[in-house]
């Protein structure tokens, strides 16, 4: 599975959190673990965060290539860059 993905800001440097939310055919709790499940914080002074996700070994060796879906949410005290989601690969 490649890296989680980067959540990073430009400016302020106060603590802030991101909204974001989990899609894509692998099933969180079933196919693979994460560090935050709907918001990810990014503390005082610190200029980008990484969402750790980890895959689950499972009983099925023949299980198809999945993908996780991660998108950015809008939120209160953030705007938007233009890159909002990343699609993740996670093979068998």
């Amino acid at each position: 599975m490649e890296p989680g993905p980067r959540v990073l800001r430009r400016g302020g440097l106060a603590p802030l959190t991101v909204n974001f939310s989990l899609g894509g055919t692998a099933l969180p709790g079933v196919d693979y673990t994460t560090s935050a499940t709907n918001t990810i914080r990014i503390p005082t002074g610190v200029r980008e965060v990484w969402l750790e996700l980890q895959p689950v070994a499972g009983a099925n060796n023949n299980e198809l290539t999945e993908t996780i879906t991660v998108t950015v949410q809008p939120g209160a005290g953030y705007s938007l860059g233009a890159a909002t989601e990343v699609d993740l690969t996670l093979a068998n």
